[in-house]
């Protein structure tokens, strides 16, 4: 869905995520987008991702 937003919403670029220090990725992805799993982080599932609006 951000996918098909940033195609429809020129006026937005991806930015990417800083993770915190011990934090990795757990599957290969864009360093806008970050998934995480229950069972890798301890945490809720959650998918997120980060854009900003251009200059």
């Amino acid at each position: 869905m951000i996918e098909k937003f940033l195609r429809t919403h020129s006026e937005f670029e991806p930015c990417p995520i800083k993770l915190p220090h011990g934090i990795e990725r757990a599957i290969d992805e864009p360093d806008w987008q970050i998934t995480l799993f229950p069972h890798i982080f301890n945490t809720d599932g959650f998918f997120i991702s980060s854009v900003r609006r251009k200059d």
